[in-house]
C-alpha cells in the first residue's frame, strides 16, 4: 500500500502531535514542511528526518524508472541537509543524484555529483562511504574507457579496505 504524503505548514504544537502520529503510521508519511520561521522549520525538520523520507521517497522513484521525479526528491533532500549542514545528508543525497545520472548515461554529471559526494565523505573520514564513492568513480572511468585512472581508483578502494579490515 502507498503511503499518503503529507506536508505540514506552521511547525507548532498541534503539527508537533500530528507528525509524531504519522511517525507510527503504516498510511502516512510526513514529507515537507513550511513555516516563516527558518529555525523552526529546520528543528521540525531534523526532528521528523523528513532529508531522509525524500531520500527514499527518491530511491522508490528511481527503482521505477521515473528519474525526473526521483532528481526533484533528492534534490530537495540534498537543499534541507544542506541547511542543516548535514554532511552525511549532503554527501547521500549527491551520490543517489549521481547515480541516477550514471543510470542516464549523462556521464559527466555522474562523476561531478559522485566527486562532490566524496570530497564530503573525505571531510567527515567515513570510511565506508568513501569506498562506496570510489566504486561508483571507477564505473566512470571504465564507461569512459579509462581503464588506468580506473586501475589507480580501485587499487585505492584496495588500500583503504585494507586499512579498514
Amino acid at each position: 500500500m502507498e503511503k499518503i504524503k503529507w506536508g505540514i505548514i506552521g511547525p507548532g504544537n498541534i503539527a508537533n502531535n500530528f507528525a509524531d502520529g504519522l511517525n507510527s503510521s503504516h498510511s502516512g508519511q510526513l514529507v515537507g514542511i513550511a513555516s516563516k520561521n527558518d529555525d523552526r522549520r529546520q528543528i521540525f525538520g531534523d526532528k521528523y528526518n523528513i532529508s531522509r523520507h525524500l531520500n527514499s521517497l527518491g530511491v522508490t522513484l528511481k527503482s521505477q524508472g521515473n528519474y525526473a521525479q526521483g532528481i526533484i526528491y533528492y534534490t530537495r533532500s540534498l537543499k534541507i541537509s544542506e541547511e542543516l549542514g548535514d554532511k552525511h545528508g549532503i554527501a547521500n543525497s549527491l551520490e543517489n543524484i549521481a547515480i541516477i545520472y550514471f543510470e542516464q548515461k549523462y556521464y559527466d554529471k555522474y562523476y561531478d555529483y559522485s566527486m562532490r559526494s566524496l570530497k564530503i565523505r573525505e571531510e567527515i573520514d567515513d570510511k565506508l562511504l568513501i569506498l562506496n564513492s570510489l566504486l561508483n568513480i571507477g564505473r566512470y572511468y571504465i564507461e569512459k574507457k579509462d581503464y588506468d585512472l580506473a586501475m589507480d581508483n580501485y587499487s585505492r578502494v584496495l588500500k583503504i579496505s585494507e586499512d579498514v579490515g
